[in-house]
C-alpha cells in the first residue's frame, strides 16, 4: 500500500513537470513552422498565450479520458523513444562532416605520405576514406551500420524479455551472435573519422554511449503494456500525418537545408516587439 501511494506521489509530479514544459515545447516547433503558427503567438511580456491554453485544454481532456497508469505508460514510452532518437543524432553528427573540417581535409592531404610509402593498414584506411575528416560516404557507411544495430538490439529485446521462459541453448547461442554483431557494427562506427567542429561539449565514449543508450531504451519500451503501444502507434500515426502534411512544407530548417528561405518566418522574426517586452529586455539590460 505504501509502495502503491509513493508510486502516484511519484507520478503526479512527473505529469505535472511534463505539463509545465509542454506549451515551451509547443511554441518551439509551432515557431520552426512544424505544427500551425498560431501556437506562437505572445502577449506584451513574451508568455505562449495560445500554446499555453491549448496545451493546458489538451492535457485536461487527456487526464478525463485515461487513467494515471496509462498517462504514465504513455508518458514513459514518448520520453525513452525521444531519448532514443537523441542518442542516435548524436552518433550520426559526430560522424557527419562539419564547417571545419574543408581545411583540415586540405591540410592531410598535403601532409600524408605517397601511396607507395604508406603501409597495408594506411593503404586500407585510405581506401576507405577513413584517414580524412568525414565525407558523405563514410557518414551514409555510418547510418547504416546504427540503422543494423538498432534491429539488433530491437531483436535482442525481444528475446531477453519475451523468451526467458522457453530460453535453452539455441536461445543463449542466438543472444550470443546478435551481441556479437552489435559490439561489432559499434566497433566498425568507431573507426570512421568524427567531425572537428568545436562544440562547447561533447559526448564522451562516442559510439558506445549512443549504442548502449539506445539499447537500454529499446530494452524499457519493450517492457511496457501492448496497449501503451498501440495508443503509441496511433499517436505517432497523427503526428506523422500532421508532419508530411503541413510541416514538412513548412518547416524553417528544412527549407534552410533546402535552400529556399521561409518569408513567414523572417517576418515574424523581424516584426517589432511589444512596448513591454521592450522595456524588460532594457531593464535586464540595464541591471
Amino acid at each position: 500500500m505504501i509502495f502503491i501511494v509513493y508510486l502516484d506521489l511519484y507520478d503526479i509530479p512527473s505529469l505535472l513537470g511534463a505539463a509545465v514544459g509542454m506549451p515551451r515545447i509547443v511554441f518551439s516547433m509551432a515557431r520552426d513552422g512544424v505544427i500551425f503558427k498560431f501556437l506562437a503567438q505572445v502577449n506584451e511580456s513574451g508568455t505562449p498565450v495560445v500554446a499555453t491554453i491549448v496545451s493546458g485544454i489538451f492535457s485536461a481532456m487527456m487526464a478525463l479520458i485515461f487513467d494515471l497508469d496509462d498517462l504514465v505508460n504513455m508518458m514513459s514510452i514518448g520520453t525513452l523513444m525521444a531519448y532514443t532518437l537523441v542518442a542516435a543524432c548524436v552518433l550520426i553528427l559526430r560522424y557527419t562532416r562539419g564547417p571545419d573540417d574543408e581545411e583540415i581535409t586540405a591540410e592531410i592531404f598535403d601532409l600524408r605520405p605517397h601511396s607507395d610509402e604508406a603501409g597495408v593498414y594506411e593503404r586500407m584506411r585510405r581506401k576507405y576514406g577513413l584517414d580524412l575528416p568525414p565525407t558523405d560516404v563514410s557518414a551514409q557507411r555510418v547510418v547504416y551500420f546504427t540503422v543494423i544495430a538498432v534491429f539488433l538490439m530491437f531483436g535482442l529485446s525481444m528475446l531477453l524479455i519475451f523468451c526467458q521462459s522457453c530460453m535453452s541453448w539455441w536461445g543463449y547461442l542466438i543472444m550470443g551472435i546478435l551481441a556479437l554483431f552489435i559490439a561489432a557494427a559499434c566497433i566498425i562506427v568507431s573507426f570512421h573519422p568524427q567531425t572537428n567542429q568545436h562544440l562547447v561539449f561533447k559526448t564522451p565514449l562516442v559510439p558506445l554511449i549512443p549504442f548502449v543508450s539506445i539499447f537500454v531504451n529499446l530494452y524499457l519500451m519493450l517492457k511496457l503494456p501492448s496497449e501503451t503501444w498501440l495508443r503509441f502507434a496511433i499517436w505517432m500515426a497523427v503526428g506523422f500525418l500532421m508532419y508530411f502534411g503541413y510541416g514538412i512544407r513548412n518547416s524553417v530548417q528544412g527549407q534552410m537545408v533546402a535552400g529556399t528561405p521561409n518569408t513567414d518566418y523572417e517576418r515574424f522574426e523581424n516584426e517589432e516587439l511589444p512596448a513591454a517586452h521592450v522595456n524588460i529586455d532594457e531593464k535586464i539590460k540595464s541591471s
